[in-house]
């Protein structure tokens, strides 16, 4: 039951530590210039992968973490 759960609340929560962490002035001047060599990572397209694999991910645990509660 547990497992599931922890599998559905993986990409939300980095999502959300990916934007408390944008909010960082600091912290976001030292990603953007780690993502420097690599044009094509930024923080959008990071959320936006994060975004898809939640679609996927999160369903499928959180039925999975059900499954596991209805189960004796």
């Amino acid at each position: 039951m547990v497992l599931g759960s922890i599998f559905a609340s993986f990409a939300p929560s980095m999502i959300l530590a990916n934007c408390l962490a944008w909010l960082v002035p600091a912290a976001r001047r030292a990603f953007e210039e780690e993502a420097e060599p690599f044009p094509d990572i930024t923080f959008r397209s990071a959320n936006r992968g994060l975004l898809r694999m939640a679609m996927l991910t999160t369903p499928i645990g959180l039925a999975v973490g059900l499954l596991g509660a209805l189960l004796p």
